[in-house]
């Protein structure tokens, strides 16, 4: 069910209508299948050690694009339409887990009723530890009672959930209501995340960016046409990348361009669905076409170098610090990318989809060019992460698949389906030792491989939370990020939680 109401935002006057709806995905008193029937789920009580931010999450480290050099010109037609995103199907049934006894029911997290002011339930993700709301500082804190030895930015009061449950210790959490997701998740470190919340579609406002950086909260609009982030990649705080979920939408303008050195062109300047942050604000990273080749998001991939970007038709281009090259590639016509992969010396692998909906991956050579594999039978790939290919995981919306040597991939898992509720995985996290692996499912529940053994954790989180994107750190803490969104009743909103992991 679908509620419209009216946010006002203070000072811009500026009216959006905001949707807000119930969400059908509260799993708190869900048991998986296999773990009731058959009691072969791992209990997983406890976290593992930390991890640095890995080299390849659709991306990686580096340094600042370098200036041209030289290339292609690139080439580009109308922005075509991407159409609905494919309907992946049922996800298949996993089968049972490595035997290591159920999985422990965390219940329900008691609803406490409205505060006397009709607010939310006490202990609600708006509301505080006595029932009022909690209070924000200008900085975007969340700010409450004590409830360890404070510090700047902490979370320090009680939110509905344990404190510390399934190896995750609870940090931090920010809140941000109405019609977002946290769909962009990137740090440069644990002490400084950024997080990208788009606008649902039918709500037609700005996109909202929140940085953590020294244990606070800073949250701004980016007023500009067509930036609603998908994924963030970067090398560090003043070199951010932004790509949206879909081709950019709007009229080109004629205009002339110069390329390589030669004389100017008469080309067509086209809406860009990448944006970059340089310390300062964002802007658009435009392109020009003269009818032939558009960026495709959602692959996005940054690197020490340079940035690479998905096309249409031609597979794909890298961005020199002043224009998209090509990047030579064998592909289908209908292959479509939706992630990048690489190491220190630049992307090595691209996933998507062919096609006819099946999952497809291609390698790039030391030289910049690529080739294209043998499709799998499977579904798209979603995503991809690593720190290195000794320790490299891809997923398709149904399955978690593992990089072998000899350049293949062997299915790991397959995500099972929960009371006829079908969890499609969203992101993967890998620590640099490949001793963790988190995978979001766009539910409550997250699945995890410590060592060799796969698990079920049901986060510590508050009812009606879909979990979309993780992102961990190498610190003595662990430090893990986790974003998504929630909906209560008529209330909708997306929530970033920070734990920290706890030794097993």
């Amino acid at each position: 069910m679908v509620t419209p109401s009216v946010l006002k935002r203070t000072g811009l006057g500026v009216v959006v209508f905001v949707l807000a709806y119930a969400s059908c995905r509260d799993f708190d008193e869900a048991y998986y299948d296999v773990c009731v029937t058959q009691g072969n789920c791992y209990d997983e009580d406890a976290g593992t050690d930390g991890g640095t931010t890995p080299v390849g999450d659709a991306g990686t480290d580096g340094g600042t694009p370098p200036g041209p050099d030289g290339g292609t010109v690139v080439d580009a037609g109308p922005i075509p339409d991407a159409g609905p995103t494919p309907d992946a199907g049922p996800v298949p049934d996993a089968g049972p887990f490595p035997d290591a006894g159920p999985v422990p029911d965390a219940g329900p997290t008691p609803d406490a009723g409205p505060t006397p002011d009709g607010g939310p339930p006490d202990g609600g993700p708006d509301a505080g530890p006595d029932g009022g709301p909690v209070t924000r500082t200008d900085a975007g804190d969340i700010q409450t009672g004590d409830a360890r030895p404070p510090e700047a930015g902490t979370l320090v009061e009680e939110i509905g959930v344990d404190e510390c449950a399934a190896g995750l210790c609870l940090r931090h959490q920010y809140v941000l209501s109405g019609p977002y997701e946290f769909q962009g998740l990137w740090g440069s470190n644990a002490d400084d995340i950024f997080l990208a919340a788009r606008a649902l579609p039918e709500a037609q406002a700005d996109a909202q960016v929140v940085r953590f950086s020294d244990g606070h909260f800073s949250e701004s609009t980016v007023d500009l046409p067509g930036f609603q982030p998908f994924r963030l990649q970067g090398t560090d705080s003043t070199n951010v990348w932004a790509i949206n979920e879909l081709p950019a939408m709007g009229p080109c303008w004629l205009g002339t361009a110069t390329f390589a050195g030669g004389p100017a062109q008469p080309l067509l300047h086209c809406p860009s669905p990448v944006f970059r942050f340089d310390g300062r604000s964002w802007a658009p990273v435009g392109y020009a076409t003269n009818g032939w080749t558009t960026i495709e998001p959602p692959a996005l991939y940054t690197g020490p170098d340079a940035t690479w970007v998905a096309s249409s038709g031609d597979g794909v281009l890298r961005w020199t610090g002043t224009m998209w090259q090509h990047e030579p590639e064998s592909m289908g016509a209908r292959d479509r990318l939706s992630a990048l992969w690489g190491d220190s010396s630049g992307p090595r692998l691209a996933v998507g989809s062919d096609g006819h909906q099946r999952g497809v991956f291609r390698q790039r050579a030391r030289w910049g060019s690529w080739a294209r594999s043998q499709s799998l039978a499977s579904q798209p790939f979603v995503a991809i992460a690593g720190p290195h290919e000794k320790h490299l995981y891809a997923a398709t919306a149904s399955e978690v698949l593992r990089w072998m040597p000899g350049d293949w991939w062997r299915s790991e898992l397959a995500v099972p389906a929960l009371h006829g509720q079908a969890p499609a995985v969203q992101d993967i996290w890998v620590s640099p030792d490949g001793n963790d692996v988190w995978v979001t499912l766009g539910t409550s529940y997250v699945l995890r491989k410590h060592g060799e053994q796969w698990s079920v954790v049901h986060l510590p989180v508050r009812p009606g939370f879909s979990a979309l994107q993780v992102e961990g750190f190498d610190t003595p803490a662990g430090d893990l990020w986790i974003t998504g969104t929630w909906s209560s009743g008529a209330s909708f909103g997306t929530i970033a939680y920070h734990y920290e992991r706890q030794q097993p």
